[in-house]
């Protein structure tokens, strides 16, 4: 739900030469129907994999632009969503959204994470995030996402 909003930046930073990576949940795996759960009935599966075939078309698009974004897929549904800034670097930082089901997605809640700070917790969650990533399958660029059709 969040790479539309954050295309513009995406691409400002791919343009500077900024590595990104993005993990997603594979579109026709089980962490769609625990997202589909978590959503509630306000959100209907068909829709969710709508939303996230969405994100995958920018981002593919990205892709052909040249070096310097990942995408992988994995059939995991964390209980966050977490944005890290940096985090090999002594300065890194991350932000983390916990999961809610059925809930308002704008008081879900969110903390920061910085290295030289919270250095335990910092490693913690890159080690999280690294592990999933990589677990998870690449996405290449022109590659048709896995979606089911009803």
């Amino acid at each position: 739900m969040h790479i539309p909003y954050l295309d513009i930046y995406l691409g400002q930073a791919l343009a500077r030469d900024v590595r990104v990576k993005v993990l997603l949940i594979n579109p026709g795996g089980a962490a769609m129907s625990m997202l589909a759960f978590r959503a509630g009935p306000a959100w209907g599966r068909q829709t969710l994999e709508e939303r996230l075939a969405i994100n995958l078309g920018l981002l593919d698009r990205r892709l052909a632009q040249g070096d310097g974004l990942e995408v992988r897929l994995v059939d995991y549904l964390p209980p966050y969503t977490l944005y890290a800034y940096d985090p090999g670097l002594d300065d890194g930082s991350m932000e983390l959204r916990l999961g809610s089901v059925g809930g308002r997605h704008e008081l879900r809640p969110t903390f920061r994470l910085i290295r030289q700070r919270d250095g335990e917790w910092f490693d913690y969650f890159y080690e999280q995030f690294t592990t999933v990533w990589n677990a998870a399958e690449p996405y290449r660029h022109g590659q048709a996402p896995d979606i089911p059709t009803a």
